[in-house]
């Protein structure tokens, strides 16, 4: 195994540790989100989800939520981010790999 391999291999661990923690941080963010949903419809009563998006009632429940739900929207781009850049660190691992295999052969 070449420097390079392990170096790509080590990274990809590191992508996938952070990349696990993302996701729960993005669960919790959608439970918190889910959460301040309900608490508007408790106080307000339900909104219909099929609401246009001019609905008085969709657009009082979109202000109550919006800092909840930019926290979940942020952290789903992180995870998308994240196992992009993992896949990223895979390929190379593997094309460390193979150059190591071919020169070996």
């Amino acid at each position: 195994m070449s420097a390079a391999h392990l170096l790509a291999i080590m990274a990809a661990g590191d992508l996938a540790v952070e990349l696990w923690r993302a996701e729960g941080a993005c669960a919790m963010a959608k439970d918190a989100y889910i959460a301040r949903v309900r608490k508007f419809e408790s106080q307000f009563g339900d909104v219909p989800h099929n609401a246009p998006a001019d609905d008085p009632d969709r657009m009082a429940m979109n202000q109550f939520t919006r800092a909840r739900y930019e926290s979940f929207t942020d952290a789903r781009k992180k995870v998308y981010s994240l196992r992009s850049r993992l896949r990223r660190a895979c390929e190379k691992a593997a094309r460390a790999s193979a150059s190591t295999k071919r020169g070996a052969a």
